[in-house]
């Protein structure tokens, strides 16, 4: 039995020994993503293009609310001048909440749209950016690049951001 708990005792020792050691290898950076990313001329031109996008889709909204407010004011001055008959008012009515229903549509596509652009635009950017951090990590052997924005306390730490904006051709 004595056997047997010093056997355990000395796999036990090992295994701390084994895991302190390997935690002395790793090494772990941080990098400020998000200026990073902000400052690529890709992002940058991203934002224009986005911008160009979202223009054009709040002009087909606003030109098709323009004709939904012009349908509403004719037939509110023929209704106020007694000009409509109850049939034509009640077509009306349905027609105005059909006009309604689809601008209400047409906001919600447009918004996913301009949503789907910004992530189309995106991605090439990510890609890089991961690109460059691989690069980064196995240049300089690191085991974890993290993000400055998601930890708490890095005194002492690695700050990789230089060298990822290097690998990337930024200042």
């Amino acid at each position: 039995m004595k056997t047997l708990i010093k056997k355990y005792g000395i796999l036990l020792f090992a295994i701390g020994c084994m895991s302190t050691s390997l935690y002395a290898q790793s090494k772990i950076a941080y990098v400020d993503s998000e200026s990073i990313i902000i400052s690529m001329p890709q992002y940058k031109s991203s934002r224009v293009i986005l911008e160009g996008y979202g223009v054009q889709l709040r002009k087909v909204l606003a030109d098709k609310k323009a004709t939904f407010d012009k349908y509403y004011a004719d037939n509110m001055e023929q209704a106020k001048l007694g000009r409509l008959t109850p049939a034509q008012q009640q077509e009306v009515e349905t027609n105005l909440a059909k006009m309604q229903s689809d601008l209400n549509k047409d906001a919600q596509k447009s918004d996913d749209d301009y949503v789907k652009k910004d992530q189309e635009l995106m991605q090439p950017i990510y890609d890089l950016f991961n690109k460059a951090l691989d690069q980064v990590s196995t240049a300089n052997a690191y085991t974890y690049i993290l993000d400055k924005k998601s930890i708490l306390h890095y005194k002492n730490g690695i700050n990789a951001s230089a060298k990822v904006r290097t690998v990337l051709g930024l200042k």
